[in-house]
């Protein structure tokens, strides 16, 4: 089993995470770019289904291309976001003109917060919004995938529409818990890290962990 990162550095795109079982089956995190990543992708013996972070176009723009080659593959995100994939406002598409408006509301299957199998992917959703109300991170073995909520030394932006400060500071306290010795942060912009160099170096987990022994 392993983590493939992909898209890192591409401009006006979010990292994509491909996670692959030992039956060489694939689990897409965010899909910001899909022609870059499609090869790496047509390796698999089968594409289990794409989970969405959160519905901002530079995580969701290339769900499009993606469902021409993989009709049947099902699209994940929390409920809350049904609204945003289309909406050029709330997904920031309006503000960049070169991006196509994102229309794949078929296939869709929501996530509440929990424990979910997905294919042999056994995951942990947790809703972290503040970034944006639908945010939600993702757990897998060691693995965590936090979107924009967490990066490995801010937090994300709470300027755009439906960020809110609060929601931002319950998300904190919120994914403490699930921040264990070997845990592997991976954000969706940016390099991922380890649980022990977030906890030294991310002013906002340092204040939000204060005299707990983390």
């Amino acid at each position: 089993m392993e983590v493939k990162i992909l898209n890192r550095g591409l401009e006006l795109t979010s990292n994509s995470y491909l996670l692959i079982d030992d039956d060489n089956h694939g689990l897409l995190i965010d899909c910001g770019n899909y022609l870059s990543i499609k090869d790496e992708i047509s390796r698999l013996a089968k594409l289990d289904g794409v989970i969405v972070t959160h519905a901002h176009y530079d995580h969701i723009r290339g769900l499009n291309d993606l469902k021409k080659d993989y009709l049947d593959c099902p699209i994940y995100f929390h409920d809350v976001n049904v609204p945003y994939f289309e909406d050029p406002y709330y997904n920031l598409s309006k503000f960049i003109d070169e991006i196509e408006p994102v229309s794949v509301l078929y296939d869709k299957k929501s996530l509440n917060e929990g424990k979910i199998k997905i294919g042999n992917f056994d995951l942990e959703i947790i809703y972290t919004p503040g970034h944006s109300l639908d945010g939600i991170s993702i757990l897998w073995k060691n693995n965590l995938f936090t979107g924009d909520f967490l990066f490995y030394n801010t937090v994300g932006r709470i300027d755009l529409p439906t960020s809110n400060l609060k929601d931002l500071t319950n998300s904190l306290t919120k994914i403490i818990p699930y921040l264990k010795d070997g845990v592997i942060i991976y954000p969706g912009h940016g390099k991922e890290c380890k649980k022990e160099t977030l906890v030294k170096i991310n002013p906002y987990i340092i204040a939000t962990i204060g005299d707990k022994n983390v």
